[in-house]
């Protein structure tokens, strides 16, 4: 058990190969050049199977800026970009999410801005929820609960902060420290939302 299943090969889009290789190139280039400077990646932990989840975790996450856009995705469920973006973290506003599982709750049950959750917006916290379930076996059903902190305008990447609020906060409740402090681990669950 584990993310490896939803892991598929990267897919390439067409008209882009000879850009892929390059990119693949300087990708190992940075790995070796990070490792040469005593920077590890973190290892993906392994989930073992759990008949439940339970426990609670509260976490606030900041928006990002893209500097540098991807444009679509080369594969939507997983989230994966047809190229990759830069971004950096912007503290003009936040999102604080609280998620609790319990064997008592029989349904999943998403507050977001003081407002029930419908439509799209549950079907993406359910998807996050659901991958977690999933890796571990566990039906545990969820409360969560998401605010997000604006400053004044638009454009600010509160999806972003959404996803990783909700994931860090899922993930501790669910699993407990030793994974929500797995930043690899953590970073691509966000990206279930």
């Amino acid at each position: 058990m584990g993310l490896e299943k939803h892991y598929l090969p990267t897919q390439i889009p067409p008209g882009f190969e000879k850009v892929s290789k390059i990119m693949k190139k300087h990708h190992y280039e940075i790995l070796s050049e990070l490792k040469r400077r005593n920077y590890s990646i973190e290892d993906f932990p392994q989930v073992e199977e759990r008949s439940s989840l339970n426990g609670e975790g509260a976490a606030k996450a900041y928006p990002i800026q893209g500097i540098l856009k991807y444009h679509g995705m080369s594969d939507w469920k997983n989230r994966i970009a047809f190229l990759p973006s830069i971004s950096l973290n912007n503290s003009a506003a936040y999102t604080l999410t609280y998620v609790e599982f319990d064997s008592k709750f029989e349904k999943d049950m998403v507050i977001i801005n003081e407002k029930r959750a419908e439509g799209r917006e549950l079907e993406r916290v359910r998807q996050m929820l659901d991958t977690l379930r999933e890796i571990t076996s566990a039906k545990t059903k969820a409360l969560v609960v998401s605010k997000n902190y604006f400053a004044k305008g638009k454009g600010l990447g509160t999806s972003a902060s959404g996803s990783a609020a909700l994931a860090l906060a899922a993930i501790e409740a669910g699993l407990g420290e030793n994974y929500s402090k797995n930043q690899r681990f953590v970073s691509v669950l966000s990206r279930y939302v």
